[in-house]
């Protein structure tokens, strides 16, 4: 595996950064967006909120997979190991049902009546990126033909299985994989084009997320009682997963081509930045326990209750997770020791 330059390496970790900020940030309004199930899901919440609830989940997963893919490509893996499985079992799947037994034990009544611990909460995205690695001989190889027959195979893998075991998992396979594989095809065309000046890369961006805010299917909402008119989250069309397809690639080259011109930045920021962005696995597995002690915990007699909630939520979902992987840590050079 060749080495990761450190333009490179700095341009992906705050595109990591942005994608967890963001996902953390829309569970931390989702709790008055009736989920997870609670006392407060059901208040009333003004539209903006719920869009831009919507509009941080939509860009913070197709960030993410779309890095991953990225990240996949850089890998150049060719071939599906037994030693790559295990792997990718020991680093997802696992904690995924240790996560999956701690929301059973504590957190079950956040779930709903027709939930289950891994598709009724945020834990329904590890089993699909799991499936997505599969496509690493995919998307690195250089035989056109292989990869059209890979991904011809593996849609239609994912919608045999989809229909004949209504597993989401497989639908969500369906739903993510573009974002996957434009990340993989990304990394060849950065091999290519270096650099593309980030005033320009900005002005396109903000064009097309202005289209997109166009775009949006405006009066498509379903009731949601006292919660008031809920957004259906129809952005997940065509036309979006395109448009955010380019703007990730034009975020990539924004931050490569702007990092290259900062020439310092407070120590505090990017030890944070780089933090975030390290554990952003372990924050995804584990924030929402924050966020569900938090909705315990909170007193609803507050002012600005709902001010206070989602900053609480927000910042209590990114420090918690840090807290316990410091902990583990520490105990096991304890233990080592």
């Amino acid at each position: 595996m060749q080495s990761i330059p450190k333009k490179f390496d700095r341009a992906i970790v705050i595109m990591r950064f942005m994608a967890i900020v963001m996902i953390v940030l829309h569970h931390s309004f989702t709790v008055f967006l009736d989920w997870p199930q609670s006392d407060i899901s059901d208040m009333w919440m003004p539209y903006i909120s719920v869009i831009t609830s919507d509009f941080l989940k939509f860009y913070g997963l197709a960030l993410f997979t779309f890095i991953s893919g990225f990240l996949v490509a850089h890998s150049h893996k060719e071939a599906i190991t037994w030693d790559y499985v295990l792997h990718k079992i020991k680093r997802i799947l696992i904690p995924c049902a240790i996560a999956a037994c701690i929301f059973l034990i504590f957190f079950k009544k956040f779930m709903g009546e027709n939930s289950d611990p891994v598709n009724g909460t945020p834990l329904w995205y590890l089993p699909m990126i799991f499936l997505l690695y599969f496509l690493a001989p995919v998307v690195n190889t250089k035989n056109v033909s292989k990869f059209i027959a890979g991904l011809l195979i593996f849609t239609a893998v994912c919608y045999i299985l989809w229909f004949t075991t209504n597993i989401t998992t497989f639908k969500n396979c369906l739903k993510y994989a573009g974002y996957f594989v434009s990340g993989a095809l990304f990394f060849r065309l950065t091999e290519k084009i270096k650099h593309v000046k980030w005033q320009n890369a900005v002005m396109i961006t903000v064009g097309l997320l202005v289209s997109q805010v166009w775009f949006y299917p405006i009066g498509d909402y379903k009731g949601l009682g006292e919660a008031g008119m809920y957004f259906d989250g129809q952005i997940n069309n065509e036309l979006h997963a395109v448009l955010a397809i380019i703007i990730c690639c034009l975020l990539y080259y924004i931050l490569n081509d702007f990092l290259l011109k900062l020439q310092q930045a407070p120590a505090l920021l990017k030890g944070t930045v780089k933090l975030i962005s390290a554990k952003s696995f372990f924050i995804y597995l584990t924030h929402q326990f924050a966020i569900d002690i938090v909705i315990i915990l909170m007193p609803r007699n507050l002012p600005c209750f709902r001010i206070i909630m989602i900053t609480t939520c927000f910042i209590m979902a990114l420090a918690m997770p840090l807290c316990l992987d410091f902990l583990y840590y520490k105990l096991k050079s304890v233990i080592r020791h």
